[in-house]
């Protein structure tokens, strides 16, 4: 590499650094006159890492050159430098290292303004510390600690009693369990013993059996030798002391006064009334095969077929029969069909012995008013040839509409104070009443109800269809009334009607029909609905 000529350098000036930070230097220095390279070397050397300063002074002391002072105030030395990138290189590091300190200066005032806020909270929290001495009472704080730690030694030896009960529980635990064990040891060798005293027992008894049967039966036999005797005694006896009524004489004085009454030809005789003695002539004899057939004695047949001719006919016993089994089946037709998969319908406490003596009630009404019936003591007819549909539909009519004028008025006198705290209140126990729900009521309430029921025949002349039309039709609607389920003729019958006197007592009183509700203003519903 070729060095510069000193015209050269003579005629051109040298090229001035382009460090701010050397002229910042020369400047706080005073040496902008007598900047020398030798100084610029030093200050180099100050400003950049020593590894990198002493490798470029050994480059650099390579074309480093002196020039003669001149009178044109130019520099008195020059610095040629031969490598141009090694320059810019040392430039744009001064550069960086300015950079870093203006960075410096930045943290060093966030680190000023952070030390005043810190000052500031500093003395904040001395002034609340302040405040707490001058709140804080020693004494108490001690006695204080005084009591917490009375308290701790008082939870260790707590902690301490029940360790040591926990262990002796523990200790009883583990013999009770040992005595258990032993206890269900010997249980099953117990067990074992009867097992085998069992089998024992039973070959025991096998024997027994083989070695006496056959003297137990001969035993057996003559025991039942004796019985028959003693049963053939007592029977004899009960013959010889049995009043036996005079069962010819009885169908004798039957027969002669049907047939009086028939030779007489009294016009005032019905039909029905001859077919009444005609029945009594047979009635004793026909009760007497039949109960006969069910198996009793001979004793047994002659009081009941007895007492059947003289007190009750058999439609009577009927009649009892029917509307004790019709209200339970139809009743549990209802519950199946339309409860049997729904909620349990919670009941009272005496349920079931109410409806029973209400339900046997109302079968003892229909069979003593059935035997005054065929007695001839009431209105009922009962000839062979029926009245015609419309005669019929009149009857079951009128019959219905008079027992709902009477239920009426005696519905509405039960809810009076004095008889509904007494006697009807029982009956509106149950809101939302089911099935079996219409029987539960006082029995003065069910006598005079049923009373009202059986009354018409005694009060209108009705044929016997008739009445037992009536009789079906005022059954069916009394249990659908109390059984929840929605059943409607428009104008004639709503079952929701008497569902809605449940909840509110003193509206729909009537029964079966609504019309005496809407005649007094007691009405709640939907009357053509």
């Amino acid at each position: 590499m070729e060095q510069p000529s000193c015209g050269n350098a003579s005629s051109s000036p040298p090229r001035p650094f382009r460090s701010r930070v050397l002229e910042e230097l020369t400047r706080s220095n005073d040496l902008s006159n007598a900047l020398t390279p030798h100084m610029c070397f030093q200050v180099l050397k100050a400003l950049l890492p020593s590894t990198l300063v002493a490798t470029m002074v050994d480059e650099m002391n390579q074309f480093i050159y002196k020039c003669p002072h001149d009178d044109n105030n130019r520099s008195n030395s020059g610095v040629h430098l031969a490598h141009k990138d090694l320059y810019v290189g040392l430039l744009a590091h001064v550069e960086d290292k300015k950079q870093q300190l203006v960075d410096l200066r930045q943290k060093l005032a966030a680190k000023q303004h952070q030390n005043v806020e810190l000052a500031v909270e500093i003395a904040m929290y001395q002034d609340k510390l302040e405040q707490h001495y001058a709140t804080f009472d020693e004494q108490a704080a001690l006695n204080a600690i005084a009591t917490l730690k009375h308290r701790r030694v008082l939870r260790e030896r707590q902690c301490t009693g029940l360790m040591k009960t926990i262990d002796e529980k523990q200790d009883r635990l583990l013999e009770q369990e040992k005595a258990i064990k032993a206890e269900l040891d010997r249980l099953r060798m117990d067990d074992c013993a009867y097992r085998l005293n069992a089998k024992k027992l039973k070959e025991n008894q096998q024997l027994l059996e083989s070695f006496t049967r056959a003297g137990l039966e001969s035993q057996l036999q003559a025991v039942e030798g004796k019985c028959e005797e003693i049963q053939a005694k007592v029977t004899a006896y009960q013959r010889s002391h049995t009043p036996r009524p005079n069962w010819d004489a009885l169908r004798g004085d039957v027969e002669y006064t049907f047939q009086c009454h028939n030779l007489a030809g009294d016009a005032n005789i019905s039909t029905a009334a001859l077919m009444k003695m005609q029945s009594s002539a047979h009635r004793v004899e026909y009760l007497a095969a039949a109960i006969e057939l069910i198996g009793l004695s001979q004793d047994t047949v002659i009081y009941l077929a007895y007492a059947a001719s003289r007190l009750l006919s058999v439609h009577a016993c009927a009649a009892f029969l029917v509307v004790f089994m019709g209200y339970i089946v139809f009743s549990s037709l209802l519950h199946v069909i339309f409860y049997r998969r729904g909620p349990v319908h919670v009941r009272s406490v005496h349920h079931g012995s109410l409806i029973s003596f209400n339900l046997i009630m109302a079968a003892a009404y229909a069979m003593v008013s059935t035997e005054l019936h065929v007695r001839g003591l009431s209105l009922m007819q009962f000839d062979a040839v029926w009245p015609s549909w419309l005669a019929i539909t009149g009857q079951v009519v009128g019959a219905m509409l008079g027992a709902n004028h009477v239920e009426y008025y005696w519905h509405r006198l039960l809810h009076s104070r004095f008889l509904y705290t007494r006697v009807h209140k029982v009956h509106h126990h149950y809101k939302h009443p089911h099935p079996f729900d219409d029987m539960y009521m006082h029995p003065v309430e069910g006598a005079a109800y049923f009373f009202i029921l059986y009354g018409p025949p005694f009060v209108l002349p009705m044929h016997v269809v008739s009445f037992v039309l009536y009789m079906m039709v005022m059954g069916l609607f009394g249990v659908l009334d109390h059984s929840g389920v929605s059943f409607h003729l428009p104008y004639v019958y709503s079952s929701t009607d008497h569902a809605t006197h449940h909840t509110k007592v003193n509206s729909n009183l009537g029964f079966p029909f609504p019309y005496w509700d809407l005649v007094h203003g007691t009405y709640d519903g939907d009357f053509g609905a």
